[in-house]
């Protein structure tokens, strides 16, 4: 069987973090089937890491690169949009699409169903999506994962400061940053908290004039780069996660924090909540509904439901999780057999994965 992994290996993104997970399983697959199983990988990042700063292991000089033969199967991992001229540049029996819709309900928009069209099989990361996609192709689950930092290659995050919450978040309201925004403002009184800005779509202005003037003695705001060591430094003086967010392809975020022994606080609602779990997580109430132009603008969007969150029960949930009444664990549950945070052990459900998919 010969498998051609198309992915955003060396990006910068959840994405690309995911992609590097699957290609190690991948790797794994083909060394232990190494008569049976054969993949090549073609990296399609837009914006592309440093190889030495990658957080995995995986040897990416082993990786086979694409040539120009028929593969028996063709997975390409992106937005559904990019599956549309696939064939048109790859040749192959079977064209799988690996991607996830951030929806709080089987809903999406037409420029995601139209790029799920055109795939003759497709790839879910959780159950959640596996409705949607099945209303197109046939469909398969196929967990993304993470392990975490090797401790030999981790960065020591200079602060000695512990913190109570940790926000990660990219300037949208997808991710919540109106409700971030009022909680850090309004909201805050004695915790500690670390908010960690991704500065791909704001300036340092905007986030100066709205988090550092006049902002909260306890909160302290991050605008940098980092590489993913350092952020999972940072990860272990923290207490909780807390993620507003309205809707997840899968949530890496709340996997990397359990990893890391950081209980997450979220909604109930989204991809996540396959491995968020009342016992490991903390959930807030939400409203799903349609999403409105003052939401969010891109038009891609359109006719997609999401999950809002309650502020109030966000506040609540924020409260009572500080009071340390309530302990959660940091189990976190395999999905269809996989284990999220380690690929080694994903050799067997994986091998038999691709040996179904190409029956």
């Amino acid at each position: 069987m010969k498998v051609l992994f198309r992915a955003p290996l060396l990006e910068i993104s959840g994405y690309g973090t995911g992609a590097r997970f699957l290609a190690s399983e991948l790797i794994a697959v083909s060394r232990a089937n190494k008569s049976t199983i054969d993949v090549d990988f073609e990296d399609i990042s837009h914006n592309v890491i440093d190889i030495s700063q990658s957080y995995y292991s995986m040897n990416f000089q082993d990786m086979g690169k694409k040539r120009d033969i028929k593969y028996d199967l063709c997975i390409t991992m992106s937005i559904p949009q990019d599956f549309i001229d696939v064939r048109r540049k790859i040749k192959a029996s079977r064209y799988a699409g690996y991607t996830m819709i951030e929806t709080a309900e089987n809903t999406a928009g037409a420029v995601f169903t139209n790029g799920l069209s055109t795939m003759d099989i497709l790839f879910s990361p959780t159950p959640h999506n596996y409705d949607l996609f099945s209303r197109y192709k046939k469909t398969f689950i196929w967990p993304l994962g993470y392990e975490g930092e090797p401790k030999r290659t981790l960065t020591t995050y200079q602060s000695k400061e512990q913190y109570d919450i940790l926000i990660l978040t990219d300037f949208n309201r997808r991710k919540g940053i109106d409700d971030i925004i009022k909680y850090v403002k309004y909201y805050m009184q004695n915790e500690k908290v670390y908010l960690k800005i991704n500065p791909y779509n704001v300036s340092k202005k905007l986030v100066d004039n709205i988090f550092v003037k006049n902002k909260h003695k306890n909160l302290t705001v991050d605008y940098e780069t980092l590489k993913r060591d350092q952020l999972e430094s940072i990860m272990k003086k923290c207490k909780f996660l807390l993620l507003p967010t309205r809707g997840e392809g899968f949530g890496l975020p709340m996997l990397e924090a359990l990893v890391n022994k950081v209980t997450p606080i979220v909604p109930g609602a989204g991809a996540h909540t396959h491995f968020c779990t009342k016992q490991n997580s903390f959930y807030f109430d939400y409203l799903v509904r349609e999403i409105h132009n003052e939401d969010i603008s891109n038009e891609i969007y359109k006719g997609t439901k999401l999950a809002y969150p309650n502020f109030e029960s966000m506040i609540e949930t924020i409260r009572f999780a500080l009071t340390g009444k309530d302990k959660k664990n940091y189990n976190i549950p395999k999905i269809n057999g996989f284990d999220l945070t380690s690929y080694a052990e994903n050799v067997k459900p994986l091998t038999k994965l691709l040996n179904d998919v190409c029956k």
